[in-house]
């Protein structure tokens, strides 16, 4: 417990002194009590334009911790940022690690997962800012994985509205629980027995409840006008996916974030079947409306899919157990 508490807190040192180095260095010393520091008022404020101005559990959370905090603002924000930040990612890779146990991966398969999560997240910083919420919405999500793997369905609803209050992309978190026990459960679904299966139940209540809180937040904190994508005034659409798929630092951007993972795309009829749903069932539709409504240049939007399909998939075909007598090298 105490070497993987330590592997984590590394992991996290790492990869936040590496975005804070990335933000200073290509924006400016003062980037982040200035620039950063006006985007979370935003979102606290209810005046960002959107979607950031309905992205606000993560903000009040650590506007919360801010308020707390001794010091002068918005000195103190860096500090606190920083200090937010690491916790968020020693969480993350905590989670991370149980995920992977969670598929029955050795100890150290797992640390090996953990290693290549920090090397793909050091490649996540280009065209933002700190995205607090992008974090804790990949710590949602491998939370959801590993109550889905060890049975906990009913917990998803509860975790979906949490998202919801996150990011819009949390509506992946009951699909994951569909996608999941539709190919597990043998029994035959009918329009008699539908709304009597459990998974289904608890996929449609969170669907409900997440929509719920997605035009509730719209209601409560008004219409906003939407903000232009990275190519200037372009908004979501077959426009703004042209433009992602003509984007060299797109593609630039993927191929440094997940490196070697997508060797294992070669042998996707080797991967454990669960990886193959959530990669044709989630990923792929992920890809899809990042493609449609984000900039994808900002590869930050792909660690979702990163963690929790590409990497155990790299993983599971691997061979870790070596002899305990290797041959001298003469």
């Amino acid at each position: 417990m105490l070497f993987l508490i330590a592997a984590c807190l590394l992991a996290s040192a790492v990869t936040v002194i590496s975005q804070f180095y990335y933000l200073t260095k290509t924006y400016g010393d003062d980037y982040i009590q200035k620039s950063d520091y006006a985007s979370h008022r935003l979102i606290v404020n209810g005046s960002a334009r959107a979607p950031y101005r309905y992205r606000i559990l993560t903000d009040y959370v650590l506007a919360g911790v801010i308020h707390l905090a001794p010091g002068q603002m918005p000195e103190k924000y860096v500090t606190v940022s920083f200090i937010f930040r690491i916790f968020q990612n020693f969480f993350i890779f905590l989670a991370a690690y149980g995920f992977f146990r969670t598929l029955h991966f050795s100890r150290a398969r797992s640390y090996l997962g953990l290693v290549l999560l920090a090397y793909g997240m050091c490649f996540a910083f280009y065209g933002t800012g700190l995205s607090f919420y992008i974090y804790t919405e990949l710590l949602f999500f491998l939370v959801a994985i590993i109550l889905i793997n060890r049975g906990h369905d009913w917990l998803i609803l509860p975790l979906t509205i949490l998202g919801a209050l996150n990011r819009e992309e949390s509506v992946f978190i009951p699909i994951m629980l569909l996608l999941v026990r539709w190919s597990e459960e043998r029994c035959k679904v009918t329009w008699a027995n539908f709304f009597k299966i459990r998974y289904i139940q608890i996929f449609l209540a969170s669907m409900l409840a997440y929509f719920l809180v997605y035009f509730g937040l719209r209601y409560v904190l008004g219409p906003a006008a939407y903000v232009g994508s990275r190519y200037g005034a372009i908004y979501p659409g077959l426009n703004l996916l042209l433009l992602n798929i003509l984007n060299q630092k797109t593609w630039i951007g993927l191929l440094q974030m997940y490196n070697l993972t997508l060797l294992a795309l070669l042998f996707i009829k080797k991967w454990p079947k669960r990886l193959m749903v959530w990669l044709f069932g989630m990923v792929l539709p992920w890809f899809g409306a990042q493609f449609m409504f984000a900039s994808t240049a900002e590869t930050r939007l792909f660690l979702v899919p990163l963690a929790l399909v590409f990497i155990p998939a790299v993983i599971s075909l691997l061979d870790l157990n070596m002899p305990d007598n290797l041959p001298e090298i003469s």
